[in-house]
């Protein structure tokens, strides 16, 4: 039987630049194999496309017979996973076929399709029974299979998170209807919810404002704080007064999920309008760019503005800013919402 010194020597010829770790020798070590073994399935790995990083980082597969590995590889060919994915996803390979097999139909049987499932093949090596715990478990939660596909990732998780994670989301408020459509923050952390949630309380949103807007419970805590810093000295009315658009944030929190380069670009944006967001926080969600396809959509479709010479293209041009100024909900509504309006609006603007 091999001894680890001899095994470490092995390991430190086919890789001279990385360190193996412990997990990776003692598993060779218990697989019991000899040095011919080791580099047979180094060899295989190799022919396969597997570079020497990705090797060494999952090194316990040299402790596994290549027959096994090419029984595992093909496994994989015939369920139509590629050999580029196999070879970024070569921990895959150190999972036997049977278990494979039975993930994979589960998979299907929820209604992921078989080119998806290639983005989840981490999902294929998890133990059946925690695929199926977490399968049955959200179900029971009230997620349609449609749902679950959409939040495969959950079926990766240990259960005992996604029940933490479910308790916890009910103890803060968050209604079940809520949760079931954030299916996503049952995934995360459980800590990073509750930090979250503080620093929303700190910042000044009750507890209900916050189940309104159980989505920022799911965002970088960081991103949240970077956010918070950068939009109350934006959005302030009085800038003798730095926290003086505290105000306006806390009462459209959604805010807080909106990058510092969007808020910028808005408000710059919005000025130039004449727009007044100082209550009207919902204009400052979308970017810029789609508000100027808005408007060009309004100048072409409401003003006919391809069809007016050079004098009335400009007075269109200050019709529409009066108009969009005056309606500021134009430039949060969608342009097949706006269509819908469009002879109503037509009238309104041409007054």
């Amino acid at each position: 039987m091999m001894i680890r010194k001899d095994l470490e020597k092995i390991l430190k010829e086919l890789f001279p630049e990385k360190d193996i770790s412990q997990f990776s020798l003692d598993r060779i070590l218990n697989a019991k194999v000899d040095e011919n073994s080791i580099k047979e399935a180094y060899n295989f790995l190799k022919d396969k496309g597997i570079n020497k990083e990705r090797m060494a980082t999952n090194a316990h597969l040299l402790g596994i017979d290549s027959k096994t590995l090419e029984k595992n590889y093909q496994k994989l060919n015939n369920l139509g996973i590629k050999n580029e994915n196999i070879a970024s996803n070569s921990a895959i390979l150190g999972i036997n076929s049977e278990t494979i097999e039975r993930n994979y139909q589960n998979l299907l049987t929820i209604g992921l399709k078989k080119e998806k499932i290639t983005n989840f093949i981490y999902l294929l090596g998890r133990a059946p029974e925690t695929l199926e715990k977490n399968l049955q478990r959200l179900l029971g939660l009230g997620l349609t299979n449609e749902k679950i596909v959409k939040n495969a990732n959950l079926l990766a998780r240990d259960p005992e998170i996604i029940e933490a994670n479910y308790q916890n989301l009910l103890n803060l408020g968050i209604k079940k209807s809520k949760i079931k459509t954030l299916a996503h923050l049952l995934s995360l952390n459980p800590q990073t919810i509750e930090k979250n949630y503080k620093n929303l309380e700190k910042i000044g949103l009750e507890k209900e404002k916050i189940a309104s807007r159980a989505d920022l419970l799911g965002r970088s805590p960081k991103s949240l704080k970077r956010n918070y810093q950068n939009h109350i000295g934006l959005l302030r009315q009085n800038y003798k007064d730095r926290v003086s658009g505290k105000d306006l944030i806390i009462g459209h929190a959604e805010i807080l999920g909106i990058t510092p380069e969007t808020i910028n670009s808005n408000i710059q944006y919005l000025n130039y309008l004449g727009i007044d967001y100082s209550n009207k926080g919902i204009i400052l969600e979308s970017r810029t760019q789609l508000k100027r396809e808005k408007m060009a959509w309004m100048l072409r479709e409401l003003l006919d503005y391809k069809n007016l010479n050079k004098e009335q293209k400009r007075e269109a041009i200050n019709n529409m800013y009066e108009f969009v100024s005056e309606n500021p909900i134009l430039l949060v509504k969608s342009i097949s919402s706006i269509e819908k309006e469009k002879e109503r609006l037509k009238c309104k603007i041409r007054k």
